[in-house]
């Protein structure tokens, strides 16, 4: 959770991930499927 964040003019709690990392590939494939939201344009 990002505890406290500020939003506009609201201050919220916003949940970060709601995936587990365990393995450290998981950006590549990620990746790999479009997923990651930052790189797609």
């Amino acid at each position: 959770m990002h505890a406290d964040l500020r939003l506009g003019r609201e201050r919220v709690n916003m949940v970060k991930s709601i995936y587990a990392k365990e393995d450290r590939a998981f950006e590549s494939e990620w990746r790999e499927e479009g997923l990651l939201l930052w790189e797609q344009q």
